[in-house]
């Protein structure tokens, strides 16, 4: 497997609980990452320039050879949340691992390219599933997708 992308749908109140759920989501089936290190991480990103992309959306991201595989986490929540000085309700968290960094920026390019505007797909959880699959469960056989809902 190249590439793991996860879509949450679920309430957040803030940051803190924001990367809990992503450390959650990270260290599924062994602890690969400690939160200290994730934040960190986060922290540094952060720091060498905005994660903040528009629309209520942050992409926190970093590259790591702790990881085999790259992972996507697109968090949709119903209500928007303070992170920094943005109210956010869609968080888009990339880690690219030792694989599957084409697939990342092949899925970024699209959601950039075709998806950023479209305000119809993006702050619906369902209907950007729906074009995720579309888009990419055709041509690439290493692209796996996981729902909460």
């Amino acid at each position: 497997m190249s590439i793991l992308i996860n879509l949450i749908s679920q309430n957040i109140n803030n940051k803190s609980e924001c990367i809990d759920l992503i450390y959650n989501e990270l260290n599924t089936k062994q602890k690969n990452i400690s939160r200290k290190e994730l934040c960190s991480k986060i922290s540094e990103r952060e720091r060498l320039g905005q994660i903040y992309v528009g629309n209520n959306t942050i992409m926190p991201h970093l590259e790591t050879n702790i990881f085999n595989n790259s992972k996507l986490i697109f968090i949709f929540t119903k209500t928007s949340f303070q992170w920094n000085e943005h109210m956010i309700n869609k968080v888009l968290f990339f880690l690219i691992g030792r694989k599957g960094k084409e697939n990342v920026k092949e899925i970024l390019s699209w959601y950039f390219d075709k998806l950023i505007n479209n305000f119809e797909i993006i702050n619906n959880p369902n209907i950007f599933y729906y074009e995720l699959k579309k888009e990419f469960f055709h041509v690439q056989k290493n692209i796996y997708i996981k729902t909460n809902y």
